[in-house]
């Protein structure tokens, strides 16, 4: 009898044109050569496994679209692009992180709706009026998992209440406590930390270490759009960011680097072992594993990054919260060079009307900054 289970986990998925690539990003790829291109060299390894986890970090809605208008085409997919879903095997996604409402509640309805009708299961969002997360159970091998979702970054874009689960410890911790006594592992995914640096913050790395001691099993991490360390962690395994698994943000060359997690589970000893898939996403978007030489460079990678994880035990917390912040810093003035050049080198690739809109907002920013300091 089978008695354990495969589960392969990846990090943030767009399917819809980033914000300095709008006409020319993953929605527009897709709109082009459909949904299942992007995902054509994946899907044989990822439909090895049972259950196939991801976030998606855009709609899926043609509600209220606009073509010529910057803020409505931007993070947004075509609701066929779940036929690319479909294809590469995802059971499971969670949709708590913050851009799922950057286009309003009914867009997020519509695409909860389209999941829902090509039988793709979704978590991270909430239950009823009192915010309860819903865990979203898969049995696969009569071994139950339980996949909860939560959103730790800031409300943008909207000023409504927010459908998807937000990240407040009390409640994860309370859920777990609900949760586990109807199922066999408990997964959660966060959407948290900084964007574009490498390693995780001390107050992440706390959160974990109390979300396993509860309970979970597995911690799936996203939103820095780069890959960062691992961790074993009592009897459970933690993953700070997966990176980006399907996205344009082709400027930043670390924003390019992805991995699978394949995790494979036995019921038998209780235990988890896994393997990493590394991954780059190539110049059409799609995500490639990648062999030879740069597959040893990317896990020797990753075992660094690992390795300052686990030797952070041994740092203060105050040296600890300083070299994060000073590399922080660093690598969003870097990240922000490199969009910036990234823009004036794709300038005429924009639609005139696209451009005029950019510029405004350039314009917008500079005058709210010269006012604010004019204030002070």
């Amino acid at each position: 009898m089978n008695n354990s289970i495969k589960i392969a986990a990846v990090g943030d998925i767009s399917l819809g044109d980033h914000y300095l690539c709008c006409g020319f990003g993953v929605g527009s790829k897709i709109e082009k050569e459909g949904s299942s291109f992007i995902f054509k060299s994946v899907a044989k390894l990822l439909s090895e496994h049972d259950i196939v986890f991801g976030n998606l970090e855009c709609v899926l809605s043609s509600y209220n679209y606009k073509k010529n208008r910057l803020s409505s085409c931007q993070m947004r997919g075509i609701p066929e692009a779940v036929e690319g879903l479909n294809f590469a095997k995802f059971n499971i996604l969670a949709l708590a992180n913050n851009h799922i409402m950057q286009h309003g509640k009914k867009p997020l309805y519509e695409t909860m709706d389209i999941l829902e009708k090509s039988g793709i299961g979704y978590c991270g969002v909430n239950s009823d009026a009192n915010k309860k997360c819903t865990g979203y159970i898969i049995e696969k091998n009569k071994i139950r998992i339980c996949f909860l979702a939560y959103n730790d970054r800031p409300q943008q874009y909207f000023i409504d209440d927010p459908i998807y689960t937000r990240f407040v410890l009390e409640n994860v911790l309370n859920d777990i406590e609900h949760y586990k006594t109807q199922s066999d592992i408990i997964i959660i995914s966060l959407h948290w930390g900084d964007e574009f640096i490498e390693i995780p913050s001390q107050n992440q790395q706390d959160i974990a270490h109390q979300l396993i001691d509860c309970g979970a099993h597995i911690v799936l991490g996203h939103h820095p759009h780069v890959v960062q360390g691992i961790e074993s962690y009592r009897d459970g395994l933690i993953f700070y960011s997966l990176g980006n698994f399907v996205f344009d943000q082709s400027w930043f060359p670390k924003c390019t680097q992805s991995l699978i997690a394949s995790l494979k589970y036995n019921k038998s000893c209780q235990q988890f072992s896994y393997e990493i898939v590394p991954i780059k996403i190539n110049k059409d978007f799609q995500p490639v594993p990648i062999k030879g030489n740069e597959k040893k460079y990317f896990l020797n990678y990753l075992t660094f990054l690992s390795k300052q994880i686990q030797d952070n035990k041994n740092t203060s917390s105050v040296e600890l919260s300083a070299n994060y912040e000073q590399k922080l810093k660093k690598i969003l003035m870097v990240q922000r060079k490199l969009s910036h050049a990234f823009w004036r080198k794709n300038f005429f690739h924009y639609r005139w009307v696209i451009i005029i809109q950019y510029l405004y907002e350039i314009f917008i920013r500079r005058l709210n900054f010269l006012v604010f300091w004019g204030e002070r």
